[in-house]
């Protein structure tokens, strides 16, 4: 089974009427791991033997996806690249899709893959629906079709596209894990690191049916904790992400702390607002988010510079 999931720009899940797809017709799912060679430096002295050896490790750039789709929904292809434009028939049901020359930029989708796990009984707890190895990659782009070959045979079609760092999927809107009381869950562990192109586990939480056409994402429950407030520095060192989660309320104001005017956005719906801020000088620097239901929390980060 597979799940995609439309994403805007930032890699946050969108939340609308026509926001998911799940489908059983795919043949293969090829995920390729794309590295980069580290860095290597030799030096040879006057007597020609070395003087300087070393090399950085390779490092991880993304992973290519490759996709077969042995049946195609056209929902799903104009989720995969909002460039393909859904083609209507006179009842206004999506019939097909309209090819595109332009690469999606930002935009993309999230991707779950589901397969059974053969050979080891893993269902010890009792309230286990089965056992199911889980992939993830939270945040997708460059969907595109490739080649297709029509012949007196099955047709299929094949979409390449990549991961993208600074992914938003965070703990993600569906239940597929369990937790402690074998109660249906988001991930667990506070769920996926921004960074990280790809997430897997073994769950016990039956995978979706397949669906015709897209549907709308489930709204997460209003949360029971408290406002949380999270903040990190960027590589640049002054310019700070602040994240409140667990907002209740319609907007959050930032307060940063060093006199400049607050910042307020808008809460999602799942329950989380943020903004972005730039700092003067460096050092330690209090952030405080409160939601207009009142609720507020703080966090404290340095910066290294100024702006």
């Amino acid at each position: 089974m597979m799940r995609l999931t439309k994403l805007d720009a930032c890699g946050r899940v969108i939340e609308s009427d026509c926001s998911q797809v799940t489908t059983d017709g795919f043949v293969t799912a090829t995920l390729t791991m794309e590295t980069e060679d580290g860095s290597e430096i030799s030096l040879q002295n006057a007597a020609g033997n070395t003087c300087i050896s070393d090399k950085k490790p390779d490092y991880l750039k993304y992973v290519t996806v490759e996709i077969e789709f042995c049946q195609v929904d056209p929902d799903l292809m104009a989720l995969i690249n909002e460039n393909y434009t859904p083609v209507l028939d006179a009842d206004g049901n999506v019939v097909g899709f309209q090819g595109s020359t332009k690469v999606p930029d930002g935009a993309g989708f999230a991707l779950e893959i589901w397969s059974d796990v053969i050979g080891s009984d893993v269902c010890d707890n009792p309230d286990a629906e089965g056992a199911w190895a889980y992939f993830l990659l939270p945040y997708v782009t460059g969907g595109m079709l490739g080649d297709l070959e029509i012949q007196n045979d099955a047709v299929t079609f094949t979409i390449t596209a990549n991961t993208k760092d600074n992914n938003r999927w965070a703990e993600g809107p569906y239940d597929v894990v369990m937790d402690d009381t074998g109660t249906p869950v988001p991930l667990l562990n506070g769920g996926v690191d921004s960074s990280a192109p790809y997430w897997f586990q073994i769950t016990n939480v039956a995978p979706p049916e397949a669906e015709c056409g897209c549907q709308p994402v489930p709204t997460p429950p209003v949360p029971t904790e408290p406002l949380a407030l999270d903040a990190t520095v960027a590589a640049d060192g002054v310019t700070v992400t602040a994240t409140a989660t667990n907002a209740k309320g319609d907007t959050v104001t930032f307060d940063w702390g060093d006199g400049t005017a607050t910042d307020t956005a808008d809460v999602d719906a799942f329950y989380t607002a943020e903004a972005t801020h730039a700092y003067d000088v460096a050092g330690d620097q209090t952030v405080t988010a409160t939601g207009s239901d009142s609720e507020s929390d703080t966090a404290t980060v340095t910066t290294t510079t100024g702006a």
